[in-house]
């Protein structure tokens, strides 16, 4: 479990790690988003049990009280070890927060699976934040990027 917030003029942002799970809940004085990506069991999965959940969809969603978030999901299974490796390290940029998790690996012969939380940007205009799910013994991967922005 890993917990961090931040406080901006206009809205508050909670970003929680939750297991392999993340939550972002997102307030302004009129309006509540959350962002929650859960793996469908309660461990790490290791039998294909990675998915989209209906009806969830990438995509832009505009909220009548000034906010607009826009949220990208990918789901990546790689059948080559050496490329989930290289695929499965954040990347080191700008981000200006990072939170991240290391969970027990089951197999030795897999690097420990980690969830990460990047947050980009938080400013009084925008907060913009990447996940990255690994789940090591599937080979897969789960990254979001997700943008709102505040008018």
């Amino acid at each position: 479990f890993r917990q961090t917030q931040l406080q901006r003029r206009g809205y508050q942002a909670e970003f929680w790690i939750i297991g392999s799970s993340h939550v972002v809940n997102i307030q302004t004085e009129t309006t509540e988003v959350a962002e929650v990506i859960s793996a469908a069991k309660t461990g790490l999965p290791t039998d294909g049990q990675i998915r989209l959940i209906a009806p969830f969809q990438s995509g832009c969603y505009q909220h009548s009280a000034g906010l607009r978030y826009q949220v990208n999901l990918e789901l990546n299974r790689h059948d080559n070890r050496e490329l989930f490796i290289n695929q499965s390290q954040p990347p080191v940029d700008q981000q200006i927060y990072r939170l991240q998790q290391t969970f027990p690996s089951h197999n030795g012969d897999h690097p420990p699976p980690t969830t990460t939380i990047d947050i980009l940007r938080a400013d009084e205009e925008q907060l913009a934040f990447r996940t990255l799910h690994t789940y090591t013994e599937e080979l897969a991967l789960a990254i979001t990027r997700t943008e709102i922005q505040f008018t």
